[in-house]
């Protein structure tokens, strides 16, 4: 699974060619995002299936696949700082 982040100001046609070019089998959306994703869908070719974070769709998909938000990987926050720690070596960016 890879996560394909699309930022919430983008308008529905863009949002449309980012799913028709990205292979997404399921879009999570927060309640407000719905509508517009459900619009960005209807422009575009591609069907992913919309889930609704929070909705009895996404606790069942929790419980059944797994997906939950204290599962999901972020940064490791360094040890008496605020900013995440960084990448091991083997996953820094090579120039």
């Amino acid at each position: 699974m890879v996560a394909v982040p699309i930022n919430a100001k983008r308008h529905p046609r863009e949002v449309a060619f980012i799913l028709d070019n990205s292979g997404a089998a399921v879009v999570f959306v927060t309640e407000d995002m719905a509508r517009m994703a459900s619009e960005a869908l209807a422009l575009g070719t591609a069907k992913p299936r919309i889930v609704e974070i929070g909705s009895a769709e996404h606790r069942g998909l929790e419980k059944t696949e797994g997906i939950a938000p204290s599962r999901m990987s972020r940064s490791p926050i360094a040890p008496g700082s605020s900013t995440p720690a960084a990448p091991p070596a083997s996953r820094r960016a090579r120039c």
